[in-house]
């Protein structure tokens, strides 16, 4: 398999570069910040690249928003909007063409959404493993399965579990073994407790976030973590710490952030 193939780009080049190309295919990656630091925003802004420039397919499991509030979100990215204002109807009238623009290519691109809500692992892997099955025969390849978030999924069907740590370990067991079985990329949302207040992290402090979510190292391949500076959330800059398992040694790059749109741009 060459790099091309081996990776799904994010868009965002400087973090491909520090992930050795891009997320790769049979990994399982951990996106990861605490509450309301854009995750899900930062997660369709690759989402975006990857249906839209790379025209690789994605499907992405969404327990938190509807199918419709995804497609809202990407369309008003798309044109750098705030998703609030289209809801609300609230926009510069002038900006109806690129947003008609914009659904049509959405509408047009590989893009599968799953949102109901109370999902299990076993769907997950059911879905993924049949759609995964029926664009081969369109000679297409699943590129990357998304799921927001960990929080908001539960484990194996009919599986009755001692406690919500052997919940997490067999959920990520199961994303991982999804993962190579179809050579597709996996990025798992997951809030991450606690937020260091400079934009210098620590392994031992990444460690230690993940950790108070379940996460262990022993169940991922990447973990990208978001700091977006303090609780006004005005700054224009968020910061990508970056690590393989073992988590030793960081990498971190910058990307632009436009508070009044919530849009992650390079």
């Amino acid at each position: 398999m060459n790099q091309t193939n081996e990776f799904v780009r994010t868009g965002f080049a400087t973090l491909d570069n520090i992930l050795g190309g891009g997320l790769r295919r049979g990994e399982l990656t951990i996106l990861g910040a605490s509450e309301a630091r854009g995750k899900t925003s930062l997660s369709l802004r690759i989402v975006s690249h990857v249906v839209l420039a790379a025209k690789q397919p994605v499907l992405i499991f969404s327990l938190k928003l509807s199918r419709h509030a995804v497609m809202e979100r990407l369309i008003a990215y798309r044109v750098r909007l705030n998703p609030a204002d289209i809801h609300s109807g609230h926009f510069d009238q002038k900006k109806w063409p690129a947003l008609k623009r914009a659904a049509t290519l959405y509408s047009k691109a590989p893009l599968y959404i799953v949102d109901r809500k109370k999902k299990n692992v076993s769907d997950v892997l059911k879905i993924s493993a049949r759609l995964s099955k029926a664009i081969r025969s369109f000679k297409m390849s699943l590129g990357l399965v998304i799921i927001d978030r960990l929080q908001l999924l539960r484990g194996a069907a009919n599986v009755r579990y001692p406690n919500r740590q052997s919940e997490v370990d067999d959920i990520l067991r199961d994303l991982n073994s999804l993962a190579s079985q179809f050579n597709i990329g996996v990025l798992l949302l997951s809030r991450i407790p606690g937020q260091p207040r400079s934009d210098t992290w620590s392994s031992s402090q990444i460690t230690v976030g993940l950790n108070d979510s379940g996460i262990t190292e022993d169940h991922f391949d990447n973990a990208i973590l978001v700091h977006r500076g303090d609780a006004d959330h005005s700054r224009k800059k968020a910061r990508l710490f970056v690590s393989r398992r073992p988590i030793r040694g960081l990498r971190h790059c910058d990307v632009r952030f436009d508070p009044s749109t919530g849009l992650f741009c390079n």
